[in-house]
């Protein structure tokens, strides 16, 4: 009885936590809704981290078998990978890097904005697949593992 109050009240810490980060990840700290371009700069880099979280989370969890917490951080890796790269192929194809060098044009281009938002992006990706997915995903993949059993 005492495990399952203290299960509860970890999830619930961790539900707090992970919303409390997307909060001040994506609207507090980025000043994502003060102009209509912030708002589409923010779904962009919202919803790509999201959706490129969820896809390498799914991937790696269930296709290479790995465990949930190696899946999280492969998957939060290159989630920030992915967002490193295009930044730098923005800021290169802008011209701030040959004017300004690196440090300038990470300022100028709003890149601490941008990573705020894909953090915002991951912690709601991994809220999702944590409390909405995580039991049904589980269940799926032992019933696919007993199929697997049963063909051979």
């Amino acid at each position: 009885m005492e495990s399952v109050k203290s299960k509860k009240w970890w999830d619930g810490l961790v539900i707090f936590s992970l919303v409390a980060g997307i909060i001040c990840f994506g609207f507090v700290f980025a000043d994502s809704f003060s102009d209509h371009d912030k708002i589409l700069h923010f779904s962009a880099h919202f919803g790509m981290s999201f959706m490129i979280l969820s896809f390498t989370y799914a991937f790696c969890y269930l296709k290479w078998r790995m465990g949930k917490w190696s899946s999280y951080s492969v998957s939060i890796l290159i989630t920030l990978l992915i967002g490193s790269i295009y930044k730098i192929i923005e800021i290169w194809g802008m011209g701030l890097l040959h004017n300004y060098g690196l440090g300038r044009s990470l300022v100028i281009s709003g890149c601490l904005t941008s990573l705020s938002q894909n953090i915002a992006g991951i912690l709601a990706g991994m809220l999702i697949i944590q409390y909405f997915f995580s039991n049904r995903v589980v269940l799926l993949q032992s019933k696919l593992n007993h199929e697997v059993e049963n063909e051979y």
